[in-house]
C-alpha cells in the first residue's frame, strides 16, 4: 500500500511538473510575440520617421549646400545713342547768351588809417573789355565797423594808370552795411584794380566782400 501511494505521489508531481513547464512555455511564447510584436513596431516607426521626416530634410540640406547654377544672361550689344555735335554747340551758345550777370571777386580784408589806403590783398587784373555788349558796371562791397560809430569810405583805384575808378567811391556806417556804387566809369583794356579805404577815426573796420559786377543787355 505504502508504494503505490508513493507512486501515486509522484506521478501528481510529475503532472503538475509537466503543467507547470506547459505554463512556463506558454509564457515563454508570450514574451517571445509580444517582444516580436514591439520589435515590428519600433522597426515600423523608425522607417515611417525616415521616409516622412529624415529624408525630406536631407534632400532640402543637399538642394541649399549645393544651389543650381543660374543662368548667365549674356551681354547684348545694345546701340550707343549719338549726339550730334552741333546741338551741344548750339546749346551751349544759347545758355551763354541767357547769362547778363557776371562778378569778378577781389575778397576781404581790413584797414583802420584815415587817409585813403589800399587794403591788403584786394588787387585783381582784369580787361572789361573781354565782356561783350556790356550793360552797366559797378562796385559792391559789404563792409563791418566793429565799434559801429564810425564812417568808413571805400573805392577802387585803377593803379596801372594811377588814378581813382570813376563813381566807384561808396561811403558805410553802422555795424554792418552793403553799398553799391553808381555805374563805373572805366579804362578800356587790362588794368589792376586795387581797393582802398579810409576811416573817420582810425578804428578797424572789415571788408567782408568786395567785387565788381558787370551786367550785360
Amino acid at each position: 500500500m505504502d508504494e503505490s501511494k508513493e507512486v501515486e505521489n509522484l506521478e501528481r508531481e510529475l503532472e503538475k511538473d509537466e503543467q507547470r513547464i506547459k505554463l512556463d512555455e506558454k509564457r515563454v511564447r508570450n514574451a517571445f510575440f509580444i517582444i516580436a510584436v514591439c520589435a515590428i513596431i519600433i522597426v515600423t516607426n523608425l522607417a515611417v520617421i525616415y521616409s516622412f521626416i529624415l529624408k525630406p530634410q536631407a534632400i532640402i540640406s543637399e538642394k541649399t549646400s549645393n544651389p543650381s547654377p543660374s543662368p548667365i544672361n549674356s551681354p547684348t550689344n545694345s546701340p550707343t545713342p549719338f549726339v550730334e555735335e552741333s546741338s551741344n554747340i548750339s546749346n551751349y551758345e544759347t545758355s551763354k547768351n541767357n547769362i547778363k550777370d557776371y562778378f569778378i571777386s577781389f575778397g576781404s580784408g581790413t584797414n583802420s588809417s584815415s587817409d585813403w589806403a589800399d587794403v591788403e590783398g584786394l588787387q585783381v587784373s582784369f580787361d572789361l573789355g573781354n565782356y561783350v555788349n556790356i550793360k552797366e558796371v559797378r562796385f559792391e562791397v559789404s563792409t563791418q565797423i566793429p565799434t559801429g560809430n564810425q564812417i568808413i569810405w571805400i573805392r577802387l583805384y585803377n593803379k596801372t594808370d594811377n588814378h581813382p575808378v570813376w563813381n566807384s567811391e561808396v561811403s558805410a556806417n553802422g555795424a554792418s552795411s552793403y553799398v553799391v556804387s553808381d555805374a563805373l566809369i572805366y579804362d578800356n583794356g587790362k588794368k589792376t584794380y586795387q581797393v582802398q579805404m579810409k576811416t573817420q577815426l582810425n578804428f578797424p573796420a572789415n571788408i567782408t566782400q568786395s567785387r565788381i559786377h558787370v551786367t550785360l543787355n
